[in-house]
């Protein structure tokens, strides 16, 4: 019970540290980020992690700056993330620019005899030395 009501202190702390400093937070975001919409995520993003670890941890000394060096370091991971995402994105567009379709004479035929469910390769019409 008096870790439930502890719970519930730091709770308490943290809407009201959202209410009073989100927006300097944000705006130091911005700056330390300089964009917009990354800023806006890191914020909800550190006010998250802090409603996970302060129950347990308990309230730092300088919440603001511990919220500010958090959305931080949840930008900078976010950005390493999609810098990754990007870069299998050019790998992946380079290998399908050198892959070749198959020509005509692998294409699927299938055996009148035993009707469409038993597919076989025709090898008829292929060159073989």
């Amino acid at each position: 019970m008096a870790n439930e009501h502890g719970s519930e202190q730091v709770r308490t702390q943290i809407d009201i540290i959202y209410r009073t400093e989100s927006r300097r937070i944000f705006a130091t975001l911005i700056r330390l980020l300089g964009d917009f919409d990354l800023a806006e995520d890191a914020l909800h993003e550190a006010f998250r992690v802090a409603m996970e670890q302060w129950p347990r941890d308990g309230v730092p000394a300088n919440p603001r700056a511990w919220l500010v060096s958090t959305g931080r370091f949840k930008a900078i991971d976010a950005l390493r993330r999609r810098a990754r995402f990007d870069a299998s994105l050019v790998v992946l567009a380079e290998q399908l620019d050198r892959w070749e379709a198959p020509s005509d004479a692998f294409l699927v035929t299938y055996d009148a005899d035993l009707g469409d469910s038993v597919p076989s390769l025709d090898f008829e019409s292929l060159d073989l030395p």
